[in-house]
């Protein structure tokens, strides 16, 4: 139950320190962070598998991804000197 403590204190933190105006940007991003921490505490409480929580984090990617537009661009913060093409 420690990953309901993180999601709430990340989502709480992110409502009050991010501007109003760009709360729609993310709204994919909050729907892909709520839809594992839901997997994550029913998985708490009744085990499934891995296959199944795989295809819950292949679905929150690909929400992430595919409908909110966020992206790497760059591995410049992890010390490599790549740049992804657009």
């Amino acid at each position: 139950m420690g990953g309901a403590a993180v999601f709430v204190g990340f989502t709480l933190a992110a409502f009050i320190w991010m501007p109003a105006t760009n709360l729609g940007t993310f709204k994919y991003l909050f729907f892909a962070m709520i839809l594992l921490a839901f997997t994550g505490m029913r998985d708490d409480l009744l085990a499934l598998s891995s296959f199944k929580k795989f295809i819950v984090q292949l679905i929150a990617a690909s929400v992430v991804v595919g409908m909110g537009g966020i992206r790497l661009t760059s591995l410049y913060s992890l010390g490599i000197d790549v740049v992804f093409p657009e």
